[in-house]
């Protein structure tokens, strides 16, 4: 494949930009947040606003750390070095869900505990010092490109403080995908997708069982699906954990 385009520089991203960076000549990774890697090392990390969640409290389990590892070997060292604390589930941090105290005990199992900042931007530094990789940053996607029934690349264009794809007197290019690359052309309209209009199995436009209809909110559960994690002081985890919510 001569170029691949991937729409969004978050951990899918670039774990995605990682993968095919054996099998594509030349990899575009296209983010509209300006991406901010003054941290890890050199100080903290900082939230991004396409990542609401940013400031949650966030943990790698086990197999999570695994099939990280594979892609960027040493990877969990260097989040360590970089302010990461492990941590023994259930023994060293305690766990309540929808109100609930899980059981503590000795599991074995060990969480790499990190804020999301820190693990994107050593994830991101990884994937920038590969040769075949650049980022696109500040830009919004305004669509797919299609040409011949196929998706070819995505229409781009500079973000503006309004809305995506609001005018900001830039043309939008096109980042294409495939054998062919480069910029210009806006190949076939972009094509809506299908809404979601009926729950009967094998019907076109089928909603998918148990999803809301179409403007409709899904009941809130108070309670319930909530997770807590307080990490006790003598394991040295709530200092590292204080930067994802900003409390201290």
């Amino acid at each position: 494949m001569e170029h691949a385009v991937v729409l969004g520089a978050g951990v899918s991203g670039l774990c995605a930009a990682r993968g095919l960076a054996g099998h594509a000549r030349r990899i575009t990774i296209v983010e509209r947040d300006v991406l901010d890697d003054s941290g890890g090392h050199r100080g903290p990390a900082l939230p991004r606003r396409g990542v609401p969640q940013g400031r949650h409290v966030h943990a790698l389990l086990g197999t999570g750390s695994m099939a990280l590892e594979r892609l960027f070997p040493g990877l969990a060292e260097e989040l360590v070095r970089a302010g990461a604390v492990r941590s023994q589930l259930l023994s060293q941090a305690r766990y309540v869900l929808g109100g609930a105290p899980l059981a503590r005990g000795e599991t074995g199992v060990v969480a790499l505990q990190a804020t999301r900042p820190l693990l994107e931007s050593v994830l991101r530094r990884r994937v920038r010092a590969l040769d075949n990789v650049d980022f696109l940053d500040g830009h919004d996607v305004l669509g797919p490109v299609f040409q011949n029934g196929r998706v070819t690349g995505a229409r781009v264009q500079p973000r503006t403080d309004g809305p995506a794809g609001a005018p900001d007197g830039a043309e939008p290019g096109t980042e294409r995908a495939g054998q062919e690359s480069g910029t210009g052309g806006a190949g076939e309209p972009v094509r809506s997708p299908p809404r979601w209009s009926s729950t009967r199995p094998g019907a076109r436009g089928a909603r998918p069982p148990g999803s809301p209809r179409p403007g409709s909110r899904r009941p809130r559960r108070s309670g319930r699906g909530s997770t807590s994690v307080t990490p006790p002081a003598s394991c040295g985890c709530r200092r590292a954990l204080s930067t994802a919510t900003g409390r201290s």
